[in-house]
């Protein structure tokens, strides 16, 4: 399915022109750890970590890499990459 990022509540009324407009992607980052989670399966660790990292780095996923990602998965390499996470 070529618009497979309309199964995400997000995005279902994205058309397929704004989807590839580079534009549009960067106007729709996902920046809050609420969008993210409507993405991704987080767990309440995950949240509070987020939010603490939030308080000095900023996240900034675009909507069709967000997409990449796996959504239960914390090893994923594409979301190890977009996530931020406090480092011990």
């Amino acid at each position: 399915m070529r618009e497979k990022y309309k199964k995400f509540r997000l995005w279902k009324h994205t058309s397929l022109s704004e989807w590839n407009d580079w534009k549009w992607q960067l106007a729709n980052r996902v920046t809050t750890v609420e969008k993210l989670q409507s993405i991704v399966t987080l767990t309440e660790e995950e949240k509070t970590e987020i939010q603490n990292c939030l308080k000095s780095l900023r996240m900034a996923i675009t909507p069709y890499y967000a997409t990449l990602m796996d959504p239960r998965s914390p090893a994923c390499p594409i979301r190890k990459q977009a996530i931020p996470t406090a480092m011990d």
